[in-house]
């Protein structure tokens, strides 16, 4: 499975097996981390959204999808004239759906497996609760993760 991240919709420039994030406009307070966005895929022809949050992780210090886009950050986005970026050129990144409503749809959607494979490659912090991957630790020490990814009751039990 293929990620990329973009500033708008891939929806009728993406692929099967590609995922794309991006940065959602509803004005949702995060206390500035900008956390929220979309992740859009398809799955046997149809396309799936879904709520996510994101985050950066650079030099020990979190950034979400609007300022890596913007480039509030050293990073070589706008060199790439593709309208989506392959996520592997972003050091350390990691999600989380905000509810347990959006695991479940998840899960209904592509299946248990196919949810597991997928989640594990957008790094999302729940399934990775059990591993030892050395990027977790420092993911929940953020100031975003406090404040944002777990801000409401929906997101604090999904975690």
């Amino acid at each position: 499975m293929k990620i990329f991240i973009a500033r708008e919709s891939q929806r009728h420039r993406s692929k099967e097996n590609e995922i794309i994030i991006t940065p959602d406009d509803e004005k949702w307070n995060d206390f500035g981390n900008r956390i929220r966005c979309k992740m859009e895929f398809y799955h046997k022809g149809n396309l799936f959204e879904f709520r996510v949050f994101f985050q950066v992780m650079k030099d020990g210090k979190g950034y979400g999808l609007s300022e890596i886009l913007d480039e509030k950050i050293d990073w070589d986005y706008k060199s790439h004239k593709a309208e989506k970026f392959p996520i592997e050129k972003v050091e350390t990144f990691y999600t989380m759906l905000p509810s347990l409503s959006e695991y479940k749809g998840l899960i209904e959607v592509v299946g248990l497996e196919k949810s597991t494979r997928l989640l594990k490659n957008i790094n999302d912090l729940v399934v990775y609760q059990d591993s030892a991957v050395t990027w977790y630790k420092d993911a929940l020490r953020t100031k975003a993760f406090r404040m944002a990814f777990v801000r409401s009751s929906e997101s604090y039990f999904a975690f």
